[in-house]
């Protein structure tokens, strides 16, 4: 007799990718094989790896820090899509260390000719990693470039500049919107970038009350939160196309238990992550017909207070730093819930100042003030994604008053 674990019935024929659930073991059977991570050739079961395909990883496996490392204490890092370009922002000259990624290493690429004015605050990259934006305390308080090739060049500043020292920016993933946070009124400057050329748009409707240390975009920049110190400590904006401005939307029902550490969207705008260093260190809300819902934590949450967070563009995988050991964890989305992932082999040495997580989630890059100043990690999957496959394991049907050993197992055939 077998069980369908989704709908506790019983079941009379089977198509290849059912699972059952059984006290014996379907597996002696060339029929069946078990549900529990297990590793195949693609060749042998064709269907079931159609139907299946390939998993996702976080990243779990430590990247060879370059021959070239930054010069100094790192402040920000952001990273492409893809996760082939990185810049850390960097307190020393020349401000900002550019990265490419080859075979799973960081090379660093030549120096911008016209590097940033003074020490980073921040940096931001749009998703194709053509665009990098980086803030110091210096004027202009952002400086903005292109790359061509593995060359990256300054760009022409905007003709209206923040109104105080840049303290963090951000792109929407299609590198069309860009913002740039500060500690004077209006707090915020948001632009539109068509083809190298930065346009400030109009201030939102509602500015942020005081100093803004954060912000970030939904993909196509329809959405965009701003952090601050004081309550309710986010402000939530939409893009009105036609006008052209962010407009603020109203705050949600529950917001954080403090200043926040970290803000990100996922790309559809549906989710939004705020990490803070107060218990319970997230607050994550679902929006749905432009209404910000408060949506549940992880049930295993980290073991200090945040310094950041990231959602991959899917919202599959969420990264969070802190500064105890093991200093980052990551988590797995199912079922609309976050499930935290096994530790890393090889854990970073210190706690880091900043993240950056690749949007398809392969790389995570970590900047800190210590030297090395910098650590990366990428998804390497533990099987040969050319020839083989993995069965996933859904949860155990097992209970304290079960008769027998219940196992998973999926038709194969």
């Amino acid at each position: 007799m077998e069980i369908s674990p989704s709908q506790n019935t019983l079941r009379a024929g089977l198509d290849v990718g059912d699972i059952i659930t059984s006290g014996r073991d379907k597996s002696v059977s060339n029929l069946f094989l078990k549900a529990n991570n297990g590793v195949y050739l693609q060749s042998a079961y064709p269907k079931l790896f159609k139907l299946i395909g390939l998993p996702s990883f976080s990243p779990n496996t430590i990247m060879t820090n370059p021959e070239a490392l930054p010069p100094g204490a790192a402040s920000g890092s952001a990273i492409s899509e893809d996760g082939q370009f990185l810049a850390v922002g960097t307190g020393a000259p020349p401000f900002v260390s550019l990265y490419k990624n080859v075979n799973n290493r960081y090379v660093r690429l030549a120096d911008p000719a016209s590097p940033p004015p003074g020490a980073a605050s921040a940096c931001a990259m749009s998703g194709d990693g053509v665009y990098l934006s980086v803030t110091t305390g210096a004027p202009d308080y952002v400086t903005n470039f292109k790359r061509t090739g593995d060359t990256w060049a300054k760009l022409d500043s905007p003709s209206t500049l923040p109104a105080g020292a840049g303290a963090s920016c951000a792109y929407s993933l299609d590198g069309n919107y860009m913002s740039v946070v500060y500690g004077a009124p209006p707090y915020v400057t948001t632009y539109k970038n068509v083809a190298g050329t930065y346009t400030a748009l109009p201030t939102p409707t509602v500015t942020p009350p005081g100093a803004t240390s954060g912000v970030s975009f939904s993909s196509d920049g329809t959405w965009m939160v701003t952090l601050f110190g004081p309550p309710p400590y986010l402000k939530i904006y939409k893009l009105d196309t036609t006008a052209g401005q962010y407009v603020a939307q109203p705050t949600p029902a529950v917001v954080p238990t403090g200043a926040p550490s970290g803000a990100s969207f996922s790309g559809d705008g549906s989710l939004l992550i705020i990490s803070h260093p107060a218990v319970p260190y997230f607050t994550a809300y679902n929006q749905s017909d432009d209404i910000f819902t408060q949506a549940d934590n992880p049930t295993d949450m980290p073991s200090a207070a945040p310094a950041g967070v990231a959602l991959t563009t899917d919202a599959g995988f969420m990264s969070v730093i802190y500064g105890a050991p093991p200093f980052i964890n990551f988590y797995k989305r199912a079922d609309g819930a976050f499930v935290k992932l096994p530790g890393l082999a090889v854990p970073p040495i210190g706690a880091a100042n900043k993240l950056a997580l690749s949007g398809d989630g392969k790389v995570v890059a970590l900047v800190n003030s210590p030297p090395p100043y910098m650590g990366s990690y990428v998804a390497v999957p533990p099987f040969d994604t050319a020839t083989e496959f993995m069965v996933p394991s859904p949860p155990s049907q097992n209970t304290a008053e079960s008769p027998v050993d219940l196992q998973n197992f999926i038709r194969a055939k």
